[in-house]
């Protein structure tokens, strides 16, 4: 990682080849100057000025990380996602000489997390939007049957609310499919086909509604679930 050794006052004395790379600063030119001149870091939302951990170190006398969303603004202006942490560098009598900071760049992991909510936001917003009832459930023996996920066409047709439906399992308003046809339905997902079959499920008005459901195994956050539409 980057590394830079600052002294007790605040000036840099040392920087390591990967500090200077990615603060675009040479160390000859770098030391002897004071640390919020090269090592200028916001807040990636809201663009403030973030205290700096070497502060904090100096004034605490503890090991100090940066808060999430904390950039580096290098010599160029640009932007750069960064973690780090401060350390004090003690001397013989315990006191505090100076201060070790590491930091390092976190683009690529901050690139795919932004990736990955990008592509949660536009599953939801698909799963939302479907017009057929849609439910998920588990399918571990531990909590078999247990809703996990349900749509807006779901709550509409059930007439529960998303919050009720997810307190719920599909027993609750589905007891047509028996002991010998769940076992049946079970070989047939296992096999990666999907399974069909017609029920009534029952409203919270205790009207009964007559459907059709086609149901597939797929995995959730490591544990097998079903999807039912």
């Amino acid at each position: 990682g980057s590394e830079m050794c600052i002294r007790d006052r605040g000036i840099i004395e040392f920087m390591n080849s990967m500090a200077c790379r990615l603060t675009g600063w040479k160390e000859k030119d770098a030391k002897g100057l004071r640390l919020e001149s090269v090592f200028h870091i916001t807040n990636e939302t809201t663009g403030k000025k973030v205290v700096n951990p070497v502060l904090k170190v100096l004034e605490k006398g503890t090991v100090q990380g940066l808060a999430n969303h904390t950039v580096l603004i290098n010599k160029k202006g640009r932007s750069i996602p960064i973690e780090d942490s401060a350390a004090p560098i003690r001397g013989t009598d315990g006191g505090i000489i100076g201060t070790v900071l590491i930091f390092h760049d976190v683009t690529r992991r901050r690139l795919a997390e932004q990736a990955i909510k990008r592509s949660e936001e536009n599953y939801r917003k698909l799963f939302s939007g479907i017009s057929d009832a849609v439910y998920v459930y588990r399918a571990a023996p531990d909590d078999v049957g247990k809703f996990i996920m349900v749509n807006e066409a779901a709550c509409k047709m059930t007439g529960y609310s998303r919050k009720e439906l997810l307190s719920m399992s599909v027993k609750d308003f589905d007891d047509i499919l028996d002991y010998k046809e769940a076992k049946k339905a079970e070989k047939i997902m296992r096999a990666g086909k999907t399974f069909r079959h017609e029920s009534e499920h029952k409203r919270k008005d205790n009207v009964k509604v007559p459907v059709e459901i086609n149901s597939r195994f797929l995995e959730i956050e490591g544990r097998p679930a079903v999807l039912s539409i």
